[in-house]
């Protein structure tokens, strides 16, 4: 099918780089990028949900094997145990399905009190929770798409502008958009201390008025 397309479309430049690096017969100017996005008008008329504490915000379905939230759990774990005093002014707040093994990190962890499990939302609903977060949640742990991986929440998130934390592969295609407009912050998904670092960080901005000012008109 390859050989015989006029043009094939893919959605990332890693993707791109995959598919010549697995087929030698392609022609790299064969293969147009061409990004996921958002629809405008999904943001008419929202109420955006406003917030009175650091507020870290994730949308999208949490899977063990694509997005598990177990080292940030326990990074936010480590925070509050070195900073006992932002344990009332943090709150993190999951939007769509959460396992029950994951519930059950959270209650191990002792952060029931911050973490709040919202369920599956419509998508104005989703979309206003995010709209006033200090901070928006990327959650891709390593699996064989996880460098090619860029759905349409990052450019939801993108477009709100908010600071991002994306604990994603550092040599990937989300990676390489964050840091290339310097959204947010990237870290490896596993490391829990540069997680916890990262939140602290994050959390210093939203108390000093430290507003994101990156180009989002990609």
């Amino acid at each position: 099918i390859m050989k015989s397309a006029n043009r094939i479309i893919v959605v990332t430049e890693y993707m791109k780089k995959e598919y010549l690096n697995k087929y030698a017969f392609l022609d790299a100017d064969k293969i147009l990028v061409i990004t996921n996005g958002f629809d405008e008008q999904s943001f008419d008329n929202i109420k955006p949900i406003k917030y009175d504490k650091f507020t870290i915000v994730y949308t999208g379905n949490v899977r063990l094997d694509r997005s598990s939230p177990q080292h940030f759990l326990e990074a936010l774990n480590a925070l509050i145990e070195k900073h006992p005093s932002i344990r009332n002014e943090i709150q993190v707040i999951f939007v769509g399905s959460f396992p029950d093994s994951c519930k059950k990190i959270v209650e191990k962890l002792n952060l029931t009190d911050i973490i709040q499990i919202k369920g599956q939302l419509s998508n104005k609903e989703s979309l206003s929770h995010i709209i006033n977060a200090s901070v928006l949640l990327i959650l891709i742990t390593f699996s064989k798409s996880s460098q090619s991986a860029m759905g349409t929440k990052i450019f939801e998130y993108l477009r709100v502008k908010r600071w991002i934390l994306a604990l994603v592969p550092t040599d990937g295609s989300v990676a390489n958009l964050i840091n290339s407009i310097n959204a947010g912050i990237v870290v490896e998904p596993m490391n829990i201390k540069s997680i916890k670092d990262s939140i602290y960080e994050l959390y210093l901005r939203y108390k000093q008025g430290i507003r994101p000012d990156y180009d989002n008109s990609l």
